[in-house]
């Protein structure tokens, strides 16, 4: 579709993927972690080291760095290594929730890989930052004071997107509700997996939110693009809530096991390329042998 030179005001993004090669020199007293592999550490001089990391085909390069950093790593069985970044001074509590994670971690990984498709990268890490919680490529940056149950959610919303956006890379200013909804989606799937007990309809809270906006006077169809939406509740409600509600009723429409097949035929045609609304549809055409454009268009592109 041509250049997209949106400016990135707060909201969504798009980015295409390229190879890395990045050296960074810095206090050396420094723990680094973020984007890519390391390949080399040189010794310090005058107080510095420099690191060396190639990042290949990712849409960006992230990385954050703290002399208080506490860097634990796990390994995935058939998988990449988890790396977590977190400050060694956090209360009690909060060390002990960031040392819970990591186990959760590794079984999120394993959901979002079985039942969306395979990560293709040799680490990701899950790192103490930011002024909440962000995805980047091979990492997100979450805040680290969070009750466990809050961290927890928020780290497989971020780790999900790996799939619904670094690998199925849909224009998110044009298509909010295709990253931030179906991630919604697999990811309350995935923590719902890890609960003993468990939710009837992970999806409930979902739900709720878009029958609210459904019943308000400020839905706008979510064809409107992401920094054009008159409220930032009108934004978040279609792109988070009814984009999740999309795949939960196309669920209901086509069958649960239909979609479950649906969306890793969707990761296998698309990943590593630009997928728009129509591109899930006429997957869960090909799975289905269904005529399914009236529901696109009802309710993706209508209120």
């Amino acid at each position: 579709e041509g250049w997209h030179a949106d400016p990135y005001i707060a909201r969504e993004f798009h980015g295409v993927w390229g190879d890395f090669d990045v050296k960074l020199t810095i206090d050396k007293d420094y723990v680094v972690g973020g984007t890519g592999y390391l390949k080399e550490e040189t010794k310090a001089k005058k107080g510095k080291k420099t690191l060396h990391y190639v990042a290949p085909k990712v849409h960006d390069f992230t990385w954050a760095a703290d002399p208080d950093f506490q860097h634990d790593s796990i390994q995935v069985p058939n998988g990449p290594v988890l790396n977590f970044y977190y400050k060694k001074d956090l209360d009690q509590t909060y060390l002990e929730n960031w040392k819970k994670l990591q186990p959760k971690t590794v079984e999120l990984m394993q959901f979002f890989s079985e039942n969306v498709g395979q990560y293709p990268y040799d680490q990701y890490s899950v790192i103490q930052g930011g002024d909440g919680g962000m995805e980047y490529a091979m990492c997100t940056l979450i805040t680290g004071k969070r009750k466990f149950g809050s961290l927890l959610g928020v780290t497989a919303h971020e780790l999900a997107h790996t799939w619904f956006q670094f690998l199925l890379a849909s224009n998110e200013a044009k298509h909010e509700w295709l990253d931030e909804g179906f991630t919604s989606y697999i990811s309350e799937l995935a923590v719902n997996h890890l609960r003993e007990k468990k939710y009837d309809n992970p999806l409930a809270s979902s739900y709720r939110d878009y029958i609210k906006l459904a019943n308000s006077d400020i839905e706008q169809p979510m064809t409107t693009h992401a920094d054009r939406y008159a409220l930032n509740r009108a934004y978040s409600r279609a792109a988070y809530n009814k984009g999740a509600v999309f795949l939960a009723q196309l669920g209901y429409v086509i069958g649960e096991d239909n979609l479950k097949k649906t969306i890793k035929k969707y990761f296998d045609d698309f990943s590593f390329k630009h997928p728009k609304p129509l591109d899930i549809i006429r997957t869960a055409e090909r799975i289905t042998d269904f005529e399914l454009d009236w529901y696109l268009i009802d309710f993706a592109q209508t209120t």
